[in-house]
């Protein structure tokens, strides 16, 4: 039976480009299901390659750089993050070469790039401080700590080698290894326009973010902003999570890519200076030309006026002028905003079929052909592919269930750790009071069923270092938010013990309903609406409602639900650098909105998880529609009617609840998992996994139910 499956997924992994196929099987090889098919499969997807060919046209010095590159194949690196394994040569990019390694013990898969000093060119005092200088910069953090995804391929390791002067070695995860645009535009041609634009905003968001913030380097020393300084085609990668998921993440930066210039190369700054700033637009503004007009490079001499571009989209290629024109943008920040007027310019979500569709006619792949597949490998390997790609569980009640806490077996004894977010959703579930019986919290629940076992809550300030703390051992498990298109860190397991979402509100007062907000916006509104709103393009509710109410803008303090909106509705704008938006606490801000309306006739908006909402009437949460469909509502009535604006919520408190099913299938727009996440490590004590199986009890979902977390079970109450 297995030969079936396994000649599906090599058909899957075979239509797509190799740096493509590397990254979704090493994505898939986290599944311990799929492991071994993938790696009888893996000889004939990623043959031996040979070292790269010296052109004839080269000199005999290429030649030599390129047989000392080749040196390092299956040879080990020793870093300061780890030992890793060179796997396979990929190519050439910018000033280094890439190969594909693993990181041993972890057994990581990770992009190296090895760069050369060669002694005809440097002496060997030159070479040595070359490697100091890159261990020293080749590495950015935030000054706060906090790690966050800008669309920018971040270093993971520097290294010089301590047996020559002559090699550094960088090391990235495997999105370094995605195509870049210039492979894109090479095997397409030129990119439809809609799809320029969204490169366009993607790029300045990580520009913009890149030359504001306070970095701190290996070294130690803040870099107060920094210009990317080497932007091309090259150093822009085209990143498919999966086939309607895709993004642009800037790579090579000048920090550490130019110190490999020669000794007497042309000067170069990474200081965010004016002229600088001006430079990264530019070479913004060539990509776009680039991908455009097909045409790599643009005519010598020619002003940007003169250039000649297809007038398909006449905004566009006024807009690439302006960038190519010096000093036509003060910042990256004014070229985004004034992207952001464009109409119609859709965010960037991780679901994007309209961004698709404009690329499809030009993927060699038939679509029908990828759907045929992807549904017989459903089939063939038994539903297991669905929750790869979904990352969806069949529900409690199509489980065998233990009834109660103290009927799970072999739960270990001792005192165990574990951590979730600071402020968040796990947090609020942990202060409910009265579940089950009265006086009762969950961590009772569990210590009266389970006496021999003990377990300490120990928050952590952000999802990253809640992930972090399980990969060292800090802490035994961790319970977060998993929304639909993360992906887990390798060497990790999760069992989903329940949903929630964010409920996106304003003000509900049944006494002045017919000229109320969610009367006039018919109780829903789209996710595109309400990004413009949050990035201040709007300021009253004219252009969506009847109604001119000045619309106020407020966000929690819960980091996690902060997070999430940043990651779902603001393409991964950060609500700090937004205008205007005031946060609160959850249950001041409900009352603050209500208050808003009533007092000072003010539509304001706010957002928070939903499992803190639901129970409550000071405001309303909308009904939120996708870039597709209709649009959702997360309550329901006990009978199983959607809540609407017509209905006085505090007259029917008790008997509406969050709508299992439309957060469990994701068409709830903001829905997302809890999860338990845990090593899946034999040496490690299993309580993260046995924690999930108490949670997923019968009597663990009614506590989760009752501390307001939609169970697994869809069945209202």
């Amino acid at each position: 039976m297995t030969s079936i499956p396994k000649t599906l997924l090599k058909t899957y992994l075979r239509r797509l480009p190799a740096p493509t196929r590397q990254v979704r099987f090493n994505f898939l090889g986290r599944y311990s299901w799929l492991k071994d098919l993938l790696e009888d499969l893996r000889p004939e997807l990623f043959p031996p390659e040979p070292a790269p060919p010296a052109e004839e046209t080269q000199i005999e010095e290429d030649v030599d750089t390129a047989a000392i590159a080749a040196q390092l194949l299956s040879a080990k690196v020793q870093g300061r993050q780890g030992i890793y394994q060179v796997e396979r040569w990929l190519g050439s990019r910018g000033q280094g070469y890439l190969f594909a390694a693993l990181k041993l013990g972890a057994k990581q898969p990770v992009i190296l790039k090895e760069f050369l000093l060669p002694a005809r060119l440097f002496s060997p005092t030159e070479a040595r401080q070359r490697q100091q200088a890159f261990i020293q910069l080749a590495g950015l953090a935030r000054r706060d700590g906090r790690r966050q995804d800008l669309r920018l391929i971040q270093p993971l390791d520097a290294i010089a080698d301590a047996a020559s002067v002559e090699r550094c070695y960088l090391i990235t995860d495997e999105r370094d290894a995605s195509p870049t645009l210039r492979q894109r535009l090479h095997e397409q041609g030129p990119f439809d326009t809609d799809v320029i634009w969204q490169v366009l905003e993607q790029a300045l968001q990580t520009l913009l973010h890149l030359h504001q913030q306070i970095m701190v380097l290996p070294s130690g020393q803040r870099q107060s902003g920094l210009v990317h300084g080497n932007l091309t085609l090259d150093s822009l990668l085209w990143v498919e999570y999966a086939p309607n998921q895709w993004f642009v993440y800037l790579t090579d930066l000048a920090l550490w890519e130019r110190l490999f210039d020669p000794p007497m190369a042309k000067s170069y700054t990474v200081d965010v200076t004016f002229d600088a700033v001006n430079e990264d637009l530019k070479a913004l503004g060539a990509v776009a030309y680039g991908l455009l007009t097909g045409q790599e490079t643009i005519p010598t001499g020619t002003a940007p006026a003169d250039l000649e571009m297809p007038q398909t989209d006449p905004d566009l290629v006024a807009f690439i002028r302006r960038l190519l024109t010096p000093a036509r943008f003060a910042s990256a920040e004014i070229a985004w905003q004034e992207l952001l007027k464009r109409p119609r310019l859709a965010a960037v979500d991780a679901e994007k079929p309209t961004v698709e569709s404009a690329m499809a006619a030009q993927r060699r792949t038939p679509r029908w052909l990828i759907a045929l597949v992807s549904a017989v490998v459903l089939v063939g390997l038994g539903g297991v592919l669905w929750r790869v790609l979904f990352r969806r569980q069949a529900p409690a009640s199509q489980l065998a269930q233990v009834c109660c806490l103290q009927e799970v077996g072999a739960v270990p004894q001792g005192d165990y750790q574990y951590t979730g977010i600071a402020q968040g959703t796990w947090n609020y579930v942990l202060t409910q009071q009265n579940l089950g019986q009265r006086g009762q919290t969950l961590t009772s629940a569990i210590q009266v069923a389970q006496p021999e076992l003990t377990l300490t809550y120990v928050p952590a300030d952000s999802m990253d270092a809640a992930i972090a703390a399980v990969q060292s051992g800090e802490v035994d498990f961790a319970v977060l938010p998993r929304f639909m298109d993360l992906e887990l860190p390798a060497g990790l397991g999760a069992e989903v013990i329940a949903y929630d979402g964010l409920a996106v509100f304003v003000a509900f007062s049944y006494a002045e309903r017919q000229r109320s907000l969610p009367q006039s916006l018919r109780g829903e509104l789209t996710l595109a609406d309400l990004q413009a709103l949050y990035v201040g393009q709007m300021d009253t509710w004219r252009d969506l409602s009847r109604t001119w109410l000045p619309i106020k803008r407020y966000a929690p303090e819960n980091i996690e639900a902060a997070r999430i909106f940043e990651h779902r509705v603001l393409n991964r704008i950060e609500l700090e650098r937004l205008p205007e938006i005031e946060v609160q606490p959850t249950f001041p801000m409900l009352r603050a909105i209500l208050q808003d309306f009533e007092t000072q006739q003010l539509g304001s908006i706010g957002f928070a998880p939903l499992s803190q909402v639901f129970g409550q009437c000071s405001v309303y949460p909308l009904a939120l529609r996708g870039e597709q469909g209709a649009a959702v509502q997360p309550l329901v009535l006990n009978t199983g009617q959607a809540v609407t604006p017509d209905l006085d919520l505090c007259d029917r408190k008790g008997v509406y609840f969050p709508n299992v099913d439309v957060l469990q299938t994701g068409e709830y727009p903001l829905a997302y998992e809890i999860i338990v996440l845990f090593p899946q490590d034999n040496s490690r004590v299993p309580v993260g996994p046995k924690f999930a199986e108490l949670l997923r009890t019968v009597e663990g979902q009614q506590l989760l139910r009752e501390a307001g977390l939609a169970p697994l079970d869809g069945t209202v109450p």
